[in-house]
């Protein structure tokens, strides 16, 4: 599955100039620019071999003398040596430094994972056996010991949630950080989420990877109006508070509770240009205790 770009990069274009001090800290390189650093040196000629007077070696004297006395005795032993002589005393020339090709960085590739059914993680007949309560108590039992986010869902949130997503299938969430905010790109795809972060997805593009991706169970929705939701994070960009603090992003502007703050998300889907990244960050401080509560609290 790749990313969809077109669609909210104008809305990228204010987000990447937000950070605790209101600075732009992203920082691009033009292809042009590439370009010349790294085939200029290729096109440079090697210098020519300057001409050496080895008469000015301050040991020429002392071994000339020497050898010039087999000038008439033995004279072509005595070329070879005015010739082992001058080798020996011309000046080394260091060859310049070999250009080393730098090797190019493969974007990171998404890992292809099949989908799996709800039958595929616990035994669904038995689950169909159960209550609503009983069923819930199981999946947040089995989830529990597990490096995951997890859920269950009512019906009617889940149909709410699904709903706003078809018009406005992407977003993006502030995370906090040590210099002030993280950006987190969000996109649905059926009843997936992934989200990926912004500085991953500037740099390779619908190739970037997601940190993060939900995915819901609906085969007991309609039998028994629940939806089962697990989501797996990567540990190099997110740890379990931060994935779960996403999770809880997406239920106040997806929700049901959602109200006035569907209207950011509206703007970043079909007004990009009317979009504030400041509404978002006085929206995530409103909201700040429940977002970076415990887990346990949940």
């Amino acid at each position: 599955m790749s990313l969809s770009l077109k669609p909210w990069i104008r809305g990228l274009h204010w987000v990447l100039r937000y950070n605790k001090k209101g600075l732009l800290y992203h920082s691009y390189i033009t292809s042009s620019q590439r370009s010349l650093n790294t085939s200029s040196s290729f096109h440079q000629k090697a210098p020519a071999e300057p001409d050496v007077d080895i008469s000015k070696n301050p040991y020429f004297e002392k071994y000339v003398r020497k050898i010039q006395e087999l000038q008439f005795t033995n004279p072509e032993l005595y070329e070879q040596r005015l010739k082992d002589l001058e080798e020996k005393l011309k000046p080394k020339i260091e060859p310049p430094p070999k250009e080393v090709p730098k090797k190019e960085t493969k974007p990171l590739q998404r890992k292809s994972v099949s989908k799996l059914s709800l039958n595929d993680i616990v035994k669904l007949d038995l689950l169909r056996e159960r209550t609503p309560e009983e069923i819930e108590k199981i999946w947040m039992q089995y989830h529990s010991i597990k490096d995951c986010v997890y859920g269950v869902i009512k019906e009617n949130d889940y149909d709410e949630v699904m709903a706003k997503s078809k018009l406005c299938p992407f977003f993006v969430y502030p995370v906090p950080r040590q210099d002030g905010f993280e950006f987190i790109y969000q996109q649905f795809s059926g009843n997936e989420v992934y989200y990926t972060p912004l500085s991953l997805l500037q740099r390779h593009k619908e190739n970037a990877p997601p940190c993060l991706t939900l995915q819901h169970f609906t085969e007991l929705k309609d039998e028994k109006g629940v939806v089962l939701m697990s989501g797996d994070y990567d540990d190099r960009y997110l740890d379990k508070t931060t994935a779960l603090n996403l999770v809880r992003q997406l239920t106040m502007y997806y929700g049901q509770i959602a109200a006035e703050r569907f209207t950011l998300v509206r703007l970043f889907n079909h007004v990009p240009e009317k979009f504030d990244i400041n509404d978002l960050i006085k929206e995530y401080k409103g909201m700040k205790t429940f977002l970076e509560s415990s887990i346990t609290a949940t």
